[in-house]
């Protein structure tokens, strides 16, 4: 029988940010509906009148989003690691389980975050992304999700990333000009 080759742990860090919201000046605006009304270019209007309560939710109540780099890193590593400890031909893969559909534990943080962000926009929907029943630690994450917005907000069965986030040891970045909300 064939050894399976070990994969090296590699630690990868989840950052959270704050949520950016883009303003615009008033000269982009009017050059934006200019351009859509007399070249027929609507790109930039579009751009520029897209709405995204979403993120303005998240920075009038604190949350910081992961940032989808560092999300994208450590699902690749974690998938990687999980797919080490199973059977070759079984394949360990991220899904994705709308909220109400879940049927494992939430921790009660977790819920409490999805209420406020809830209650602050309603046509929000949340979706828990985890490794599938094939993996021996699913890594769930939460995600708030609108028609055009898509944050990780958090994430659970990781003891010492959450010890971490509370206190205070995740990095976290200024955006600098971002409209605060």
């Amino acid at each position: 029988m064939a050894r399976r080759k070990a994969v090296p742990v590699v630690d990868v860090e989840l950052v959270k940010k704050k949520v950016r919201v883009p303003t615009f000046e008033e000269e982009t605006r009017v050059l934006a509906k200019d351009s859509a009304d007399i070249l027929g270019y609507r790109v930039m209007q579009t751009l520029v009148s897209v709405k995204r309560p979403l993120a303005q939710a998240l920075r009038r109540l604190h949350i910081r989003a992961f940032t989808p780099e560092s999300v994208k890193e450590y699902q690749d590593q974690k998938r990687k690691e999980q797919q080490a400890k199973v059977a070759r031909n079984v394949w360990v893969t991220w899904q994705s389980i709308h909220i109400g559909d879940y049927q494992k534990q939430i921790p009660e943080f977790v819920l409490r975050k999805a209420i406020q962000i809830k209650e602050e926009v309603p046509k929000v929907q949340f979706v828990v992304e985890e490794l599938n029943e094939k993996a021996i630690d699913p890594d769930p994450f939460l995600w708030a999700i609108t028609a055009n917005e898509r944050f990780c907000i958090e994430v659970w069965n990781e003891p010492a990333f959450e010890d971490k986030v509370l206190n205070g040891l995740i990095e976290t970045v200024n955006l600098g000009s971002v409209e605060d909300v």
